[in-house]
């Protein structure tokens, strides 16, 4: 599945084709393209321009030694460092102009390129963060999870809460295994999309 839509149109269609029987949009948007940065940058940002200076120092040593195999070793780490500094932000900038967020009467969804997702959320415990501006809000959902345990030692499988800090990032395509809260992240109609999460949750109070 493609998505092609750069405008409300678009969007609509796009959620249209996911509706049951009887279900209807109360809400549609998506992520604002023109947000770039989170709070895990405060991390990334540093992280990547120190590794990328010592795999360019790493290749640069490699090149006078003349160790083949040492110049090639190196090249996997800058193309990383390179990633995380600026290639996530293309990745993000593109996936946020490929996805759609809707709410109906009955649930959330999510619309990507090769994915969809859609919650139930009544009783669903939400958090809603607001931008420094105060011009984008992202709501992401805490879902309960079991107790599950893996491989030999037992240790304990990584919850959706410890990538939470991962998302929204463009670290994604690095984390296939990774298990994302359910969340609409920088959605600028900030009114609608919190009137339709009470419609949708607290259906009773209209």
């Amino acid at each position: 599945m493609t998505l092609g839509f750069s405008g409300a149109a678009g969007l609509g269609n796009e959620l249209r084709s996911h509706l049951l029987r009887g279900e209807e949009l109360i809400w549609q948007g998506g992520p604002a393209t023109s947000a770039t940065f989170t709070s895990a940058d405060a991390f990334f940002i540093p992280f990547s321009i120190c590794w990328l200076s010592l795999a360019c120092f790493w290749e640069a040593d490699a090149a006078r030694s003349g160790v083949v195999f040492a110049e090639i070793w190196g090249v996997p780490f800058i193309a990383f460092g390179l990633y995380v500094l600026a290639g996530r932000f293309v990745y993000k900038r593109f996936q946020h102009r490929h996805t759609a967020y809707g709410v109906t009467q009955y649930r959330a969804m999510i619309v990507t390129p090769r994915s969809f997702r859609d919650l139930p959320l009544r009783g669903v415990s939400l958090t809603v963060e607001r931008s420094r501006d105060g011009r984008r809000v992202s709501m992401i959902v805490s879902t309960p999870e079991p107790d599950r345990l893996y491989g030999f030692l037992g240790r304990r499988r990584p919850s959706q809460a410890a990538y939470a800090r991962y998302a929204n990032t463009g670290m994604e395509p690095l984390m296939r295994s990774a298990q994302f809260p359910f969340a609409f992240y920088d959605v600028e109609d900030s009114q609608g999309l919190l009137g339709a999460l009470d419609h949708l949750r607290f259906p009773s109070a209209d």
